[in-house]
């Protein structure tokens, strides 16, 4: 076990010193420590969508507030301007509706007259209530022609 460690750990130093070694044809390197460098992170622009003015300006209701450091060195934050020259004045505009979605209209209540109409036509075809003796009547014709045409598809698989 002893062995093999020791055999890995050579192999990984080799792994990481020749690539810097003049082994190419020409005495040079395949690597210098010059070339080694930190990758450079940046964040990517987000898109615009079509936009042409920012969302902050298009609803009208845009609130600004103030940041600034008092005499004293501690950080003030407000909705007005400080008074006179201050340390570090930055403002920040915020649209205090940016996460409201609208609310959707429900459509508008019918009126008592219009219910009072509608009750008194009744339609011939439908029940007038799901309890009443009819409706339970009709639910149990209905429910035995279904026995029946089941017993008869019964009959003619066997």
């Amino acid at each position: 076990m002893k062995l093999m460690f020791k055999l890995m750990l050579a192999i990984l130093v080799l792994a990481f010193v020749l690539p810097f070694t003049p082994l190419m044809p020409g005495g040079k390197p395949l690597m210098s420590l010059s070339e080694i460098r930190m990758p450079e992170f940046s964040i990517p622009d987000m898109p615009s969508f079509g936009a042409k003015e920012p969302v902050l300006r298009r609803s009208g209701k845009v609130q600004t507030f103030y940041r600034w450091r008092d005499a004293q060195g501690n950080i003030q934050y407000s909705d007005k301007p400080p008074q006179g020259n201050v340390n570090g004045l930055s403002s920040l505009d915020i649209n205090p509706n940016t996460n409201l979605v609208p609310a959707v209209k429900a459509p508008p209540e019918p009126k008592t007259a219009q219910l009072k109409e509608k009750k008194g036509k009744t339609d011939s075809t439908a029940p007038s209530s799901f309890y009443s003796t009819n409706a339970i009547q009709k639910l149990f014709e209905d429910a035995n022609k279904i026995k029946e045409q089941a017993l008869e598809r019964n009959k003619a698989l066997q």
